[in-house]
């Protein structure tokens, strides 16, 4: 395996932009009369009026509150939409269990993929961070919107035939998956599926981003609104700077002996001079004030976790 030079790697792409190969994010196709009324059903986001020509961020839970699979929901028509995710076969179990008379189809699609193109610099809509534009790219014909969390993130869906002669013919460098992983946790955005499972909750995490809480029902969404009602989290996703290099997670953290949270993302951060690294670590509510932490019980060196206020955190409070 090829070491990436991470720090010229990214020194490049702020200078240049370039493209992350994102096709392991599988698409899931829903399409029917009942599709519309299905996903408002089964998905953190609205879909009563579904306006063609968006792609909306949002996420599948479980009936406690835990994310399945989050991603990207495109409406292609008012009966036709693709959804986007890591966990995409996670995300088709999941819908084909709960589909049962409603006029709808569900099934992967290979043959569609998306792909990542980072323009630095790149003046982000506000107003329309999800609307999807076509997108003339040389001989390529192209679907695009903006990430609404990461910087100067364009998502693009293109037919997976034309990922190969995409890649040659931009002209743009081809950006690893490691720099990808350090844009989203400087982003506050922890995997679902390996760093956070659906074990927890969607707002231990910075995700109420998801959400669309003026809609009715689904999956998750009587215990993500007592959450906001009546109590708060028992832990919560914060940035941390790490000093040593993490080699592997997750791992415990520690404060006077007592185990605090664990550090379940790590990045090198090629953005500093000082050598620190970037992660996420969930974080115990009684700990939530702590300004370092350790990485073993009885550490001689104190402090190799620092909290970044302000940064990735849960809204549920």
């Amino acid at each position: 395996m090829q070491t990436v030079n991470l720090r010229s790697e990214y020194s490049k792409a702020e200078k240049d932009g370039g493209l992350f190969d994102l096709s392991h994010w599988g698409c899931v196709e829903i399409v029917g009369a009942d599709a519309a009324d299905f996903l408002n059903r089964m998905t953190t986001l609205s879909f009563k009026n579904p306006t063609p020509g968006e792609a909306r961020a949002g996420a599948l839970l479980t009936g406690k509150g835990g994310p399945i699979a989050m991603g990207f929901f495109e409406t292609l028509a008012t009966d036709h939409f693709f959804f986007f995710s890591e966990t995409w076969k996670k995300a088709l179990e999941h819908l084909e269990k709960f589909h049962f008379a409603e006029k709808l189809e569900l099934k992967h699609r290979p043959d569609w993929i998306v792909m990542g193109c980072y323009k630095p610099n790149l003046e982000t809509d506000a107003n329309k961070p999800g609307l999807v534009k076509p997108l003339a790219w040389g001989n390529f014909s192209l679907s695009a919107w903006q990430d609404q969390k990461i910087a100067g993130l364009i998502w693009m869906r293109m037919k997976s035939d034309q990922k190969e002669p995409f890649l040659k013919g931009t002209g743009l460098s081809l950006l690893s998956r490691a720099l990808f992983n350090f844009f989203r946790i400087r982003a506050g955005i922890p995997s679902v599926g390996t760093e956070l499972g659906d074990t927890h909750i969607v707002l231990e995490a910075d995700f109420e981003w998801l959400l669309d809480r003026q809609k009715g029902c689904y999956p998750g969404q009587e215990v993500v609104e007592r959450i906001f009602t009546y109590g708060q989290v028992n832990q919560k996703v914060f940035q941390v700077l790490v000093r040593n290099a993490a080699s592997k997670v997750p791992l415990p953290l520690f404060t006077e002996g007592k185990q605090a949270g664990e550090l379940i993302a790590y990045t090198e951060d090629p953005s500093r001079e000082d050598g620190k690294g970037l992660g996420l670590a969930l974080i115990r509510r009684a700990f939530w004030e702590t300004p370092t932490f350790s990485l073993a019980p009885e550490a001689a060196e104190k402090g190799e976790v620092e909290m970044v206020r302000g940064a990735a955190r849960a809204s549920a409070n």
